[in-house]
């Protein structure tokens, strides 16, 4: 099946946001050339039959987003559904090249990282900090499922405060390695028994490193993969 017809209203729409007064020049030249970069990615793109479909829902959404532009439909409305267009256009062609199973390893590291923060977090920096990320967590699950973009940016804002965590951790680990008696015994002191505590100092360690590379992975599959959201 030929992807011409959402070419074709790609290269309209172009036309279209050039002839558009009101919306910031850099705003309309990023548009443009997101634009440009789809119209030609498009452009010799052979879908199976079975994305039919798919395929007719986003021309036809192309189609009446000129319509309303074309309609007069306010330049703030206009500047608002432009964008949520290109990224439907680039989720579309994710899903048109076969990497919507992307998606599972960004949510499989979001998922370890998330785990590891709440586990690794408190001995530090207390309750309250994981506390907070409780709401983000959940809508970032329940929005990465959905494929909402809004969900996307809730789960990546955990990557900076587990990146946190887990440089907390091996510094600790790697401060108590050179002086190993003393940090076992400040655990000791505290309440917990000493071949406990000896453990403690080591899986804190591992798992603050598991944490960073999981917490990498997460950034790495998100901004590969970012396009996968609407």
């Amino acid at each position: 099946m030929s992807s011409n017809a959402v070419v074709i209203t790609i290269n309209n729409l172009s036309k279209e946001i050039k002839k558009i007064k009101g919306i910031k020049d850099n705003k309309k030249n990023k548009y443009l050339s997101d634009l440009d970069k789809l119209s030609t990615q498009y452009k010799d793109l052979e879908l199976p039959e079975y994305f039919r479909t798919q395929y007719n829902q986003l021309n036809s959404k192309g189609t009446e987003l000129l319509r309303d532009i074309r309609g007069g439909k306010s330049v703030d409305n206009v500047a608002n559904d432009i964008p949520i267009y290109i990224r439907y256009l680039k989720a579309s062609l994710m899903d048109f090249k076969g990497k919507t199973n992307n998606l599972k390893w960004y949510l499989f590291s979001f998922y370890i990282t998330g785990a590891l923060f709440f586990a690794l977090t408190p001995q530090f920096y207390g309750y309250v900090l994981p506390l907070i990320f409780i709401v983000p967590i959940f809508l970032g699950v329940r929005g990465c499922k959905k494929r909402s973009m809004n969900g996307f940016l809730m789960s990546m804002s955990i990557v900076p405060v587990a990146i946190m965590t887990a440089a907390t951790w091996i510094r600790y680990g790697i401060q108590a390695m050179g002086d190993f008696k003393t940090y076992v015994q400040a655990i000791v002191d505290s309440g917990i028994a000493q071949g406990l505590a000896e453990k403690l100092v080591y899986v804190g360690f591992v798992g603050g490193i598991i944490l960073l590379i999981v917490a990498c992975c997460q950034l790495y599959f998100g901004f590969k993969n970012k396009d996968l959201f609407i």
